[in-house]
C-alpha cells in the first residue's frame, strides 16, 4: 500500500470512529418505562441504582432496560448494546477458562456494561442530592494512593421520578439521529455480537495469545461496522456522514478551547 493511499486509509478510519463516537451516545433520553420486574419497585433513587446493578450483573436485559427512560428508537439501541455486553462477557468467561482468570481481567479488549456495574459502589458511597422529581447522585472517589490527596467525585448520574418510581436518566448530547443515520447505528449495534463470536472461537487454538485476539477482535468490530454501514448508508451517503462527524468534532473542539480558555485567568 502506498504511503498517500495509506495514510487516506488511515483518516477515513478515524473519521469513520468519530462519526460513531457522535452518533452512538447522542439519541439517549427520556421516555416510557415499566417497572423493573422482579425487583423491588423503585421507589427511592438509592433503590432504582441498586436495581440497574443488580439486573445488570443478572443479564437480566428487560429488568435492566426498565431501570431507564428511553425513546422506541434508543431502546433498540439498547437492546443491541445488552446484547453485545452478554457476547463480550461469554468472551472474557471463555479466556478465564483458557487463560486464567487473572489473564481474562487484563483483556484490553471492548467495554461492556458490567465493566462498570461489577466496580458499582455501594450505596453508602454515593451521595444523592434529592429535589422534588428529580435527583442527582455523585460518588466520591478513593483518596489517590500516590499522593494521599483527597479523590474527586465522579460524573454524576441523574434520576427522575415518574408515577412515584424513580429512573435512571440518560444524558443526551446533541440531536438524535434519524433517518439512514439512526438505522446505520441499529445495524452496526446488530452486528457486534455475532463478531465477537466469530473470534471467541479463536480461544484457545494452538498459538493464540490474548495480545493477538484483542487485536483481532478490535478488528473484526471494525470491519463488522463498516459492513454495517455501508449496507444501510452506501459509500457516498457513509462519507457524507463521515464529513458532517469531522465537522461536528471540529466545532466541539473549538468550543471546548474557547470555554477553557475562559475559565483561565490572566497572565496564567
Amino acid at each position: 500500500m502506498s504511503n498517500k493511499l495509506e495514510r487516506a486509509t488511515v483518516m477515513k478510519t478515524r473519521l469513520f470512529a468519530m462519526l460513531l463516537a457522535g452518533l452512538m451516545f447522542s439519541g439517549l433520553g427520556c421516555g416510557r418505562r415499566a417497572d423493573a420486574r422482579g425487583y423491588p419497585i423503585a421507589d427511592t433513587p438509592q433503590q432504582a441504582m441498586e436495581n440497574m446493578r443488580q439486573a445488570g450483573l443478572s443479564g437480566d436485559k428487560e429488568a435492566y432496560l426498565a431501570c431507564f427512560q428511553v425513546t422506541p428508537n434508543v431502546e433498540r439501541i439498547m437492546n443491541s448494546a445488552f446484547d453485545f455486553d452478554m457476547a463480550m462477557r461469554g468472551f472474557r468467561r471463555k479466556l478465564a477458562v483458557m487463560y486464567g482468570r487473572e489473564a481474562a481481567e487484563q483483556f484490553d479488549g471492548e467495554p461492556c456494561i458490567t465493566d462498570g456495574l461489577e466496580d458499582f459502589p455501594a450505596m453508602d458511597d454515593m451521595t444523592f442530592d434529592v429535589d422534588g422529581d428529580r435527583a442527582i447522585t455523585t460518588t466520591e472517589a478513593d483518596d489517590d494512593s500516590a499522593t494521599g490527596a483527597p479523590g474527586e467525585d465522579s460524573k454524576p448520574a441523574e434520576l427522575v421520578r415518574v408515577d412515584g418510581v424513580w429512573y435512571v436518566v440518560v444524558p443526551e448530547e446533541g440531536n438524535a439521529p434519524t433517518g439512514q443515520e439512526f438505522d446505520m447505528i441499529v445495524a452496526i449495534m446488530e452486528a457486534r455480537p455475532g463478531a465477537v463470536d466469530d473470534v471467541a472461537q479463536r480461544i484457545g487454538d494452538d498459538g493464540v495469545t490474548i495480545e493477538q485476539l484483542s487485536r483481532e477482535l478490535a478488528a473484526e468490530l471494525d470491519r463488522a461496522a463498516m459492513d454495517a454501514s455501508l449496507r444501510v448508508m452506501g459509500p457516498e451517503g457513509l462519507e457524507e456522514a463521515m464529513m458532517r462527524a469531522m465537522v461536528r468534532a471540529s466545532r466541539e473542539a473549538r468550543a471546548e478551547r474557547a470555554s477553557q480558555e475562559a475559565q483561565t485567568p490572566l497572565g496564567q
